[in-house]
């Protein structure tokens, strides 16, 4: 396959020198293809498995296209094929769409008949329904939902616009950062939200309404949040996503040799833009389709690998400048090196650093150790690395710390909160884990200062909620620990674990009747979950029900035969002489510790 790949790769830089040499000249097309042949994130691109490889090839063939539209060196055949490589690019990269009115453009031109021009429309139209019609048709047939692509414009934009955005990726869901989780969580999530199952289409539109309802209550935090994301996605350091390329840009030769980088070649398209401007009717594709899709990048969030066909439409205004510097000598019109030395200023920003990236890398390769394999020390290493090559990086410190968590290694588990905390105070998530780890441990005191910060720092998270009850009851706080999970009971109204604590709370007050009624809540809302059964049986067997305690716990351990509360309360039942156990001693209904998976 990354011989396919590297061809495939070849095919490209020919295409791409072949549309430069026709659009500009011979020289600027050699060095454009060159440029892209020594591009090293093209190189990368190349060597990993991922669909981006194909974006090269497809956008070469289609500068190639647009070559011979522009010109009418074409028949009508290349309109019908401008449309299927622009469809093929659209499944590939779905904002590539946004490129298909402006290959539409040469029919436009002059001299051409209203007959001609209706002929170009409709073979181009013919060439992308060719393409994006069975595609629709299979996701109608399937889902029942008519999408052109995919359904997941919805998820994808709500990561880059929402209240707690960066302009990175961050998963919906903490510590799944993988293809494998990202569709289950995003309609897990929704589902919980509306309460009521959801299409694929109707996920979609959840999460955009959540974006656009974002935009539109805080459009100042919004605007911001786009102006970094066009600065990111013209920024000199290549975003990690799932592969880091400057860990592999040390290790592997071919990315040593290929040594041309972002902040070479924007600067240098910056400047062909300037000098080929009296050619622009010709370089259309590249200054229009150019805005338009660094536009839509910034309007989700920065990746390289989104990132990267913005190379493909930027190399041949670099060929262009290479091309003027060696015809006059080295020497360049004042507005072009101003062009130039902006392009280079603005790609330099430091937003991003280069060990963040390879820290990155590291993050989501623990992440898919542990979520794929279920390797939790072999998570941490990568973890730990992370925090070597990044050692501001809270996301990576709390990542390690969440990890020592799970491995009972409390006291490293409270350095890395502790540090990740300094580095992110902002960060509710954060103390919500950190709480929860302290529970774990008993230290009910020490757990509700942190989760009163996530109660702080978002108000709407009804699982640091649900926590902060939990420390209050621990604390003997009963009756603040009833308003607490009804609070969060508001935020997550089908969590079966808060009903369930809830009426636990209520039966350490007394108030048998209400602690009834949310154990039977708790129930219904998750029919797997063992717990409330547990509750029941020790509440009837308090109120002297015994044959309803003996069926609550027998349904207890038809969900969960080894639960251990379950396991202990019929050990002591089958003990006692007379069949059912002694009421002295029996404890009384208890919470839920752990989130239910």
């Amino acid at each position: 396959m990354f011989a396919v790949q590297a061809i495939l790769g070849v095919l490209a830089c020919l295409l791409v020198a072949r549309a430069t040499r026709t659009l500009v000249n011979v020289t600027a097309g050699t060095m454009a293809g060159l440029l892209l042949a020594f591009y090293g994130p093209a190189v990368f691109f190349e060597g990993v498995l991922q669909k981006t490889a194909l974006d090269t090839v497809l956008l070469a063939w289609l500068w190639w296209l647009w070559s011979r539209l522009v010109l009418g060196a074409g028949g009508l055949s290349t309109w019908l094929l401008a449309g299927a490589a622009g469809a093929l690019l659209t499944v590939n990269r779905e904002n590539a769409l946004l490129l298909i009115p402006v290959v539409a453009l040469p029919a436009w031109r002059r001299g051409i008949s209203p007959a001609r021009r209706v002929a170009c429309f409709a073979l181009l139209a013919l060439g992308l329904i060719g393409v994006l019609g069975p595609v629709a048709w299979r996701n109608w047939w399937v889902g029942g939902e008519l999408h052109l692509t995919t359904a997941q414009f919805g998820p994808n934009f709500y990561i880059g616009n929402n209240p707690q955005a960066t302009g990175f990726y961050q998963p919906l869901a903490a510590g799944r950062g993988n293809a494998v989780f990202e569709r289950a969580d995003a309609r897990l999530l929704a589902e919980l939200a509306t309460g009521r199952t959801l299409s694929d289409g109707e996920v979609s539109r959840f999460w955009a309404k959540e974006s656009f309802r974002f935009a539109l209550q805080q459009p100042a935090h919004w605007l911001a949040l786009l102006g970094k994301k066009l600065l990111l996605a013209v920024n000199a350091v290549e975003v990690a996503d799932t592969d880091d390329f400057y860990s592999r840009a040390g290790s592997f030769w071919s990315l040593k040799v290929a040594a041309i980088r972002w902040w070479i070649l924007f600067p240098l398209a910056a400047g062909g833009m300037v000098l080929g401007w009296h050619q622009r009717q010709r370089l259309l594709l590249g200054y229009f389709g150019g805005a338009l899709y660094l536009g839509s990048v910034a309007l989700f969030f920065v990746l390289a690998r989104y990132r990267f066909p913005l190379v493909l439409l930027l190399v041949p205004f670099a060929g262009l400048t290479l091309s003027y510097w060696r015809k006059r000598g080295w020497r360049l019109p004042s507005r072009a090196f101003l062009a130039m030395f902006t392009a280079l200023a603005v790609s330099l920003i430091p937003l991003v650093r280069v060990g963040d990236q390879r820290a990155s890398g590291e993050i989501a390769l623990g992440d898919a150790v542990f979520n794929l394999k279920g390797d939790l020390a072999g998570a941490l290493r990568h973890y730990q690395r992370a925090c070597e090559l990044a050692p501001s990086s809270a996301e990576a410190h709390f990542r390690r710390a969440a990890a020592l968590a799970r491995l009972q290694r409390w006291e490293e588990s409270e350095q890395a909160f502790a540090v990740a905390a300094q580095q992110a105070p902002l960060w509710a998530e954060l103390f919500r884990e950190w709480g929860r780890m302290r529970l774990e441990q008993g230290q009910a005191s020490a757990a509700l200062a942190v989760l009163q910060r996530t109660t702080e720092l978002a108000p709407e998270d009804g699982e640091g909620l649900r926590l902060y009850a939990d420390a209050l009851f621990r604390l003997g706080r009963v009756v603040e620990a009833v308003a607490a999970y009804h609070a969060a009971l508001e935020r997550k109204a089908d969590d079966a674990v808060i009903a369930n604590n809830l009426g636990a709370a209520y039966a350490r007050l007394g108030r048998q009747q209400e602690a009834e009624r949310w154990f039977q809540q708790a129930a219904q809302r998750d029919p797997s979950y063992a717990q409330p059964w547990v509750n029941l049986a020790k509440l009837y067997m308090s109120l002297g029900r015994r044959e309803e305690a003996w069926r609550c716990l027998s349904t207890a351990l038809e969900r969960e035969s080894q639960h251990p509360e379950a396991l202990r309360f019929k050990e002591r039942w089958q003990k006692d002489a007379a069949g059912v156990p002694r009421e002295r001693g029996l404890l009384p209904p208890s919470p839920e510790a752990k989130t239910k998976p």
